[in-house]
């Protein structure tokens, strides 16, 4: 049940007081998210405690951690979705304002919600329990980095609203809103509010300037909130192979600019300044050993290209249902989802040296390359159980053709 906000003699002052409040208490989860180092909270925010502005601004308050967090995510995501309806509707400019019942509602986002959400996220950030002692435990880098990184959206969507809330309460203050608008509140009830939800859905471009930014950062809020619901039912499995098919599409992108840029060019030996210090956009003739190496690096990001398709297919979609997955395999998986990450970005540090016509480098940058191709193949040519099967076979291959490059490459 949720806790209700402490009694005030001024509801305005009490509001503004609460928004204060809960923006420090954002600020510090959203630090908290973007730490490179997650730990466990020892507790957060309570739900069944009474939320105390003064003393709301550390993550670190009341409620244990959720033993089983994605389900916890699931469910707070859900009701700050229905929070943030309400909010917006109470800030329309055809609703009353009404500081008892935007109070309410802010008070319920910030004892009873959104530290139960963060904590959820830690949690899968945390080291857990038994013999899951690396980072990330059962859930790993990979999803739990995705979690915080969807959870932390939400919370900038509450601040950037909680700031909306109480700009309209300083407002009401200066200029006597609140009192009149209060008293109509309360005659009209909460069947107010229910009666506008679906009014919220329709609001167009008729509605004000100030109901149009609250409606507009509503719509962002209900976006994070059915983020989080969404990476919830995609698991560790929908998030390593989508985050992979975007790597691969982004490999294939620098190699087809390197392709374009190793065509025939009409680019001589002349170069000017600018060329100096930007490179050249086309390769210049007369480098034929550098149009060579190009071939054969454009050959081994083709085969990387596959390496990646092959991988999504023989592996991440094949990986055991959530309830089998145990940190030996997120660690894996990390570390596999840790080098596909950095080969989009080493060939662009290739394609540099390129056009630089910078053979010494490139061949340094193409040898990093080949090396954390290879190094990522490796991690799961193996089965998820362990076990050799016909993508090991097939691996093998893979790094017979690739080394036959490297060394068509040398001679």
């Amino acid at each position: 049940m949720a806790s209700s906000p402490p009694a005030s003699s001024s509801p305005l002052s009490a509001l503004i007081d609460l928004t204060t409040a809960v923006l420090a208490l954002t600020s510090q989860f959203t630090q908290h998210l973007a730490s490179s180092n997650p730990s466990l909270p020892s507790s957060y925010g309570s739900a069944s405690s009474n939320f105390n502005p003064t003393a709301a601004t550390s993550p670190h308050s009341a409620t244990s951690a959720p033993s089983d967090p994605l389900p916890t995510l699931r469910t707070t995501a859900t009701l700050l979705r229905a929070h943030l309806t309400k909010l917006g509707l109470l800030l329309l400019p055809s609703t009353p304002f009404t500081p008892t019942a935007l109070r309410a509602e802010v008070h319920a986002i910030a004892a009873d919600v959104l530290p139960v959400m963060v904590a959820a996220a830690e949690t899968m950030a945390a080291t857990t329990t038994g013999d899951e002692k690396k980072v990330g435990g059962r859930y790993g880098r990979v999803l739990s980095g995705e979690v915080r990184g969807r959870v932390a959206a939400c919370v900038r969507e509450v601040e950037g609203l909680m700031g909306k809330v109480r700009a309209r309460a300083k407002e009401a203050r200066d200029g006597g809103e609140g009192r009149d608008g209060e008293r109509r509140g309360e005659e009209e009830g909460v069947e107010m509010v229910t009666e506008q939800v679906r009014r919220l859905q329709v609001v167009d471009a008729r509605v004000g300037g100030g109901g149009r930014d609250a409606v507009a950062s509503t719509g962002v809020g209900w976006e994070a909130c059915d983020a989080v619901v969404e990476v919830v039912e995609m698991g560790l499995k929908g998030v390593v192979v989508k985050k992979v098919e975007e790597w691969r599409e982004v490999l294939k992108d620098a190699a087809e600019e390197l392709k374009e840029w190793g065509e025939d060019g009409e680019v001589g030996e002349d170069r000017d300044d600018m060329d100096n210090i930007f490179g050249v956009d086309k390769l210049p003739k007369g480098h034929e050993e550098l149009r060579t190496q190009l071939d054969v690096s454009l050959k081994k990001v083709k085969l990387v290209v596959t390496l990646y398709q092959a991988i999504i297919k023989r592996r991440l979609k094949t990986l055991p249902a959530a309830s089998d997955i145990d940190a030996t395999i997120t660690h894996r998986v990390d570390g596999l989802a840790a080098k596909l990450k950095d080969l989009p970005d080493m060939v662009d540090e290739m394609a540099s040296s390129f056009y630089d016509l910078d053979e010494k480098q490139a061949q340094k940058n193409l040898d990093a390359f080949g090396q954390e191709a290879q190094a990522a193949i490796r991690i799961v040519s193996r089965n998820w159980q362990g076990q050799e099967d016909e993508f090991t076979e097939w691996s093998g291959k893979w790094l017979d053709v690739f080394d036959k490059t490297a060394r068509k490459e040398a001679s």
